[in-house]
């Protein structure tokens, strides 16, 4: 599901392949727009989702591109990320928050900082909730 009247960039898509950070085409992304756009119309609906929780969370951030995806920062310091990748959704929201949750994110594949969070099927939104305004916390 894309945004209505938001054309998908054709050089960004090839192939129906959804945009990897490690990509070439990752220089022609300026905007998180750019960024969400251009996945393939299964995930667009899901990191919107993600998206619209960070700033429902904290509607002060300020939404970037960095390390060629998705970033948020609060108070000029980073929040969270999340990207795209072949087999996972990667959630970023540094490492005191995944630590402080360890327990609730028992059922992910976490590491420092790290959450991957599934392609299809419902997202921990709650969880993730927790995890942003952990982090808003600390800053």
């Amino acid at each position: 599901m894309t945004a209505p009247g938001a054309p998908r960039h054709p050089l960004l898509v090839k192939e129906g392949k959804s945009l990897n950070p490690n990509t070439m085409y990752n220089n022609l992304i300026k905007t998180v727009d750019d960024y969400l756009l251009n996945q393939t119309p299964e995930l667009v609906e899901r990191l919107y989702t993600l998206r619209n929780l960070i700033l429902e969370v904290c509607p002060e951030a300020q939404e970037s591109i960095s390390y060629g995806m998705p970033a948020y920062k609060y108070k000029k310091k980073p929040l969270c990320y999340f990207g795209v990748f072949k087999n996972h959704i990667g959630f970023f929201p540094t490492a005191a928050p995944v630590a402080k949750f360890e327990k609730e994110l028992a059922g992910f594949k976490c590491s420092k900082g790290t959450v991957q969070l599934p392609m299809t099927g419902d997202l921990p939104l709650e969880l993730l909730k927790k995890l942003v305004a952990f982090r808003m916390s600390l800053i």
